[in-house]
Formats: structure tokens, sequence, C-alpha cells
């Protein structure tokens, strides 16, 4: 039974000193001037959706849940954060060329109509970014026309 005992006290080790490792948030400034709803004339219902269904992952203001400070779990998360931010960004819609925002509102249409995103696992932690089919249906018509 010793030895067990010395592997239970190692990993648990191990799991208080990853705390130390907790990666920066992503908390800027919730709507700057360059923001998507300040370039595009954004209905409410819409930004609603923005804010429920993609903002955590593609602003730079996300909303963390209580687990996010615990690692390895918030490493996790800063990645999809980062990856999703690098993809898109609505906090910095105005960085991007005419072209690029064409593309992109195109692709977030498809995505959206695919149910591809927001993704199934942030589905499951956030179901305020549920959309029924109606919702669905609405939002990604809403993106294509705006190109």
């Amino acid at each position: 039974m010793e030895p067990l005992k010395y592997i239970f006290y190692f990993f648990l080790i191990v799991f208080i000193g990853i705390q130390f490792s907790i990666p920066d948030k992503n908390l800027g400034d919730p709507t700057p001037e360059s923001s998507f709803i300040h370039q595009v004339e954004t209905p409410t219902e819409i930004q609603k959706m923005l804010s429920n269904a993609c903002y955590d992952c593609h602003s730079n203001q996300t909303k963390y849940p209580w687990y996010s400070s615990v690692a390895p779990v918030s490493w996790y998360i800063s990645s999809h954060v980062e990856d999703g931010k690098a993809k898109l960004n609505f906090s910095e819609w105005e960085k991007y060329s005419d072209s690029e925002k064409k593309k992109k509102l195109e692709k977030i249409s498809d995505l959206i109509k695919r149910r591809w995103m927001p993704m199934h696992e942030y589905l499951g932690q956030h179901p305020e970014a549920f959309m029924s089919k109606a919702e669905v249906e609405h939002f990604s018509n809403w993106f294509a026309e705006v190109q």
C-alpha cells in the first residue's frame, strides 16, 4: 500500500504545482470602436446571439466559467480562445480588409447553418448559446445578407 500513497502524493504535488501556471485572461474592452457591432449596423437580437454564442472565443472579451482558473482546464480554454480569435475577432473587425470581411461573413453564415459553430463542447457548458432551428436560419441569413 505504501507505493500507492507515494504515487498519490506525487500527483497531488504536481496538480498543486501546475496551478501556478495559469494563462492570462482575455478581458479587453467589450465594445471598442473597432468592433463588429460598431462597424456594422447590427440588430439587437443578433447582438444578443453574438454575445451568447460567439464572443467568448471570437472577441477580446471572454466570460470565464469558475473552472477556467484550474489547470489544466485553463490551458485548454485559453488555447481555444486564442485559436478562435486568430480565425475571427469581432472586437477587431475594423482591421480586416473588405475582402477579408466578406469571406469571414460567408464563413460565419456557412458554419452556423451547418451547426459547426458554436462548437458542441461549448454548448454543453453554455446552454444560452444554443440556437433553435429558426434562430440558426435567422442568424445565418442575416450574416449572408450583410455581405
